[in-house]
């Protein structure tokens, strides 16, 4: 799949994650490294898992939400609903220029035909910070919650992470922790429906 060529791929491809659709296709999410070192997320389409062809145009690019910002990093594909919507959950920034107004964390992207993200306007889960001291700014001693994994259950969809110093040490601490969003649609209600993947991931039958 790789092809050093390719502008946004100069420097390699890292970090595939392949998600199975509901047609029997595939479609594979990866970052790819250009020349300058900055990191998107592209992807690339299979009919049987092993001839990949890419889709064109850039899923993700972290220049569109944080002109600063150099990579969109760790990432977790998830399709949680029977409708089919794909969910990017990803460690990346929002901020303008100059930095200001960070805020850097796990945000949720959605599309309803896999290529088109929209990202949500706040993080899922915010980077850790002193709010006494906090100023918005790249420099603001953190944590950062990063490595999202994500499943979807019949309770709702829960989220792991890990949680790592920033460039400006916060604590010396690092771990696993999860959260969970039990209400999708925001009406306050626990509706099982919203909750359904095609496959439980937690039944060995369907793995």
């Amino acid at each position: 799949v790789c092809d050093t060529n390719l502008p946004h791929e100069f420097k390699g491809v890292r970090g595939a994650r392949v998600l199975r659709l509901a047609d029997g296709s595939y479609r594979m999410y990866y970052h790819a490294i250009d020349s300058n070192s900055v990191w998107r997320i592209l992807s690339a389409s299979s009919t049987n898992g092993l001839a990949w062809t890419r889709d064109a145009g850039v899923r993700i690019d972290p220049t569109d939400y944080c002109p600063e910002s150099t990579s969109v990093r760790n990432f977790a594909p998830v399709i949680p609903f029977a409708g089919g919507d794909v969910h990017l959950f990803i460690t990346m920034s929002r901020c303008d220029a100059g930095w200001t107004d960070l805020k850097s964390g796990i945000y949720d992207a959605v599309s309803s035909n896999g290529l088109d993200f929209a990202v949500a306007d706040e993080p899922i889960v915010e980077n850790y910070y002193v709010e006494a001291s906090y100023t918005g700014q790249a420099t603001d001693p953190q944590a950062m919650p990063q490595d999202p994994t994500v499943i979807a259950t019949t309770n709702g969809v829960r989220l792991y992470f890990g949680v790592y110093d920033g460039p400006n040490v916060l604590v010396n601490t690092s771990g696993i922790y999860s959260a969970i969003c039990p209400d999708w649609d925001g009406d306050r209600m626990t509706d099982a429906a919203e909750y359904t993947a095609p496959t439980d991931p937690n039944d060995p039958e369907t793995l």
